[in-house]
């Protein structure tokens, strides 16, 4: 007999699907929810609450389906996010809000995907940024802003990976670097400038590595150090230089290590200590008189 009355209401379920508007309760009594079906598939504007009756989000649906415009709001029930649906994707403007209601991005959707310019802002309404999508990806000019609205940072685009030059200003509109990409990989030289445009250092690279001459400067602008790179590794005669220009040490490097002689000046330009090296370890040391005498000899390590 029970088994038959189930049966029977299971029946009843598929046979008088929902239909109409259908609402819902907190157990304090406020109101939860409003629904609209039509042939059991929600289909109509639908609006849900939290506990203490502050609009939570409204949603439009067809056929069962998000379609059209829909809101979400924060907990004070100022708007959080318009967003439009097709199909249950997004499909047109997209529209988030800070918590005080001012706009905070702005973008278009088609068919899921970012489409169109999209840009966002602070939260006094100044520019923060400015990109193009196409399918979804990042294509072409990329801009940011610091909130005095002078240019923060350039960059270009191609498939959603930097490809070209990006430049990074200071508040005040100096020049703070600038690199080159391909694919998304820096490639070729880069450069970096302090607040006073005095050059930090150049570097060069391929394939996102470390790649040729790394040049590093003093505070106030000269020459600090030098150093040879390939494929990421040092490579080559590194120098090291005093702020009066004279060379302090020289080394060589194989595959980052310390191989061979690494030269000591003093600021004078006389040298001071020999040590040589062997695939990074030190095998010996000499000291010399400002004269050029030897004063000192040590052997560390024997060769094998």
């Amino acid at each position: 007999m029970k088994k038959t009355i189930l049966l029977v209401m299971l029946t009843a379920m598929f046979l008088f699907a929902q239909q109409g508007t259908v609402k819902e309760l907190y157990g304090n009594g406020v109101l939860k929810k409003v629904e609209i079906y039509q042939a059991g598939k929600l289909d109509g504007t639908c609006r849900y609450y939290n506990e203490t009756g502050i609009i939570n989000k409204v949603l439009n649906y067809s056929r069962g389906a998000l379609n059209g415009g829909c809101y979400f709001y924060y907990e004070s029930g100022i708007i959080k996010e318009r967003i439009t649906y097709k199909n249950d994707k997004y499909d047109g403007e997209y529209f988030s809000y800070f918590p005080a209601g001012v706009l905070k991005e702005v973008g278009t959707y088609s068919n899921g995907l970012l489409d169109g310019n999209f840009k966002g802002y602070y939260d006094s309404g100044q520019p923060l940024s400015v990109s193009f999508f196409k399918y979804g990806l990042k294509q072409g000019k990329v801009f940011e802003y610091y909130r005095n609205g002078q240019l923060k940072a350039e960059a270009e685009y191609k498939d959603d990976r930097q490809n070209g030059t990006t430049k990074w200003y200071y508040e005040d509109g100096n020049l703070k670097g600038e690199w080159t990409f391909i694919e998304g990989n820096l490639n070729g030289e880069g450069r970096e400038f302090a607040a006073n445009g005095n050059p930090v250092y150049i570097k060069h690279y391929a394939h996102a590595k470390l790649d040729g001459l790394v040049t590093l400067f003093n505070d106030d602008g000269g020459l600090k150090s030098e150093s040879n790179y390939s494929k990421g590794m040092r490579s080559g005669i590194t120098r090291s230089y005093y702020e009066n220009g004279k060379v302090w040490t020289e080394q060589n490097f194989e595959h980052d290590k310390i191989n061979g002689e690494s030269k000591t000046y003093r600021k004078d330009g006389t040298l001071w200590f020999i040590e040589t090296y062997d695939n990074g370890d030190i095998v010996s040391t000499k000291e010399f008189s400002e004269t050029g005498d030897l004063l000192k000899e040590e052997i560390i390590k024997k060769i094998d």
